[in-house]
């Protein structure tokens, strides 16, 4: 079962993808903007004249401002629907402070397996499960 969509938690969240802008003209000089399709990935950019994505998210659980406590990352594996419309797609986590972030691109989910978990949203949805490793952390 797949977790429902809330409009609460999608506003209390929302703010993170313009940090996540910044982020990508100030670490990457690159370009990036809120995708207007709702439904599809949180960001679009372009680098060398081909479109790209980036995935935000914050993870609440990383309370801790610098590392993160876990030797996994997951995340959810309908959002891989995003690699048949974009050649390249960025997944970015903040902790919950928005202090940090961990950046991955797809070109890195070679090292990756998918696991089926319970969240305290649902019972049995399929994550993908990326060792932290293959992350570059940043400081915002």
């Amino acid at each position: 079962m797949l977790k429902p969509f809330s409009q609460d938690l999608y506003h209390a969240d929302d703010n993170a993808k313009h940090q996540v802008i910044d982020l990508f003209k100030d670490y990457y000089g690159l370009n990036t903007w809120v995708n207007p399709d709702k439904y599809g990935v949180d960001l679009l950019g372009t680098e060398c004249g081909d479109t790209f994505g980036v995935e935000v998210e914050v993870k609440h659980e990383w309370t801790d401002r610098y590392s993160f406590p876990f030797d996994t990352v997951h995340f959810a594996a309908r959002k891989v629907k995003f690699f048949d419309v974009l050649p390249l797609v960025y997944f970015v986590t903040l902790n919950h402070h928005r202090s940090h972030a961990l950046i991955m691109s797809t070109a890195r989910f070679d090292h990756c397996k998918l696991v089926r978990k319970q969240t305290k949203y649902t019972t049995t949805e399929w994550f993908i499960e990326v060792p932290i490793d293959v992350f570059t952390q940043v400081a915002l």
